[in-house]
């Protein structure tokens, strides 16, 4: 392409720009004013024009982009394009010249637009191109890694040939991806709607709780019953050694011993029912905790009951 055909690709998109400026330090000490902003802009793409004249494409595109980041119009965006064409980054001025056209004012004429319409034909020949409906709004988006910007798009979103990765990512919302073979001059539509993360439901910590206490009962009662055993078989045994001294017969002269020894035993079944219900309570605390998961489980305690046929003990065993 000569320089005179670069040049009228370039100023055929080229109309009068709309100002449209933020502040920005220019000499590091103060702010510029929107029409300082919009003067160094003009520069710019004046600037830009000459070296399309050069033939200096390369630079023209980095002056063109400078200018339009300083005052966004459709004419600089449409330039930018254009030099984008020329260098064959298609995907790029696809993008810029679908800017361009979106931003013409109302009152131009559809014959003005033509030529951005004709050079953006060729830029989506070489381009896949995808109408993107995502929701929540605000929805990130990336494309092989690389953001792409959020959701709604004003534009189409354009991609080169081949297979992508695009990942859509929001806040509260479960990531997705959409793998694709993107070929050159088609179009499609793509809609995602990702699904709110829905944290699981906790159940509530106070059965663990209560059955540890309850646990911890059954055993402490248990233990005062059987050394309360205990001590009712040792009396036992002494009036027995008493009444074998005293040479008296039984079960005539025995009934108080009967009965210390009937107690003895009552009291010894009473513990071990009281261990085996503190057994019960703990294995139904745990398998609620290790089964529910219930909010604010910050330990895992176990009360293990020991005892023998004469002593007794509780063991508590934790985890933090």
């Amino acid at each position: 392409m000569s320089k005179k055909s670069i040049h009228s690709s370039a100023a055929a998109a080229l109309l009068v720009g709309t100002l449209a400026a933020s502040p920005a330090a220019a000499d590091g000490t103060r702010p510029e004013t929107a029409a300082e902003i919009a003067k160094r802009a003009d520069r710019l793409a004046s600037e830009a024009e000459h070296a399309v004249e050069r033939g200096d494409l390369e630079r023209s595109r980095t002056l063109f982009h400078e200018s339009m980041l300083l005052k966004p119009s459709y004419d600089t965006t449409g330039n930018l394009g254009a030099v984008e064409l020329a260098l064959k980054r298609y995907r790029d001025c696809a993008a810029h010249l679908a800017a361009s056209l979106r931003e013409y004012p109302p009152t131009a004429s559809e014959a003005s637009k033509n030529p951005t319409l004709e050079k953006l034909g060729e830029c989506r020949s070489h381009v896949a191109s995808l109408k993107l409906d995502i929701h929540p709004v605000g929805t990130q988006i990336t494309v092989d890694g690389a953001a792409a910007g959020s959701s709604p798009l004003k534009d189409p979103m354009f991609v080169e040939p081949g297979a992508h990765v695009l990942r859509f990512t929001h806040v509260g919302h479960e990531p997705t991806e959409q793998r694709l073979d993107a070929k050159a001059g088609t179009e499609r539509d793509l809609r995602v709607s990702l699904a709110p993360v829905i944290e699981a439901a906790r159940a509530p910590i106070w059965p663990v709780v209560v059955g540890s206490l309850g646990t911890a009962a059954l055993v402490g009662v248990g233990i005062g019953v059987h050394f309360a055993a205990v001590s009712a078989q040792q009396n036992g045994d002494a009036m027995a050694a008493d009444l074998k001294a005293a040479k008296k017969v039984c079960p005539q002269d025995c009934g108080e011993l009967d009965a210390q020894y009937k107690s003895a035993s009552a009291m010894r079944n009473a513990a071990t029912g009281l261990f085996i219900g503190s057994g019960v309570a703990l294995a139904g605390t745990a398998a609620y905790y290790f089964v529910f998961r219930p909010t604010g489980a910050r330990q895992q305690t176990a009360w293990i009951p020991l005892f023998d046929g004469q002593d007794a003990g509780l063991l508590m065993r934790s985890e933090f």
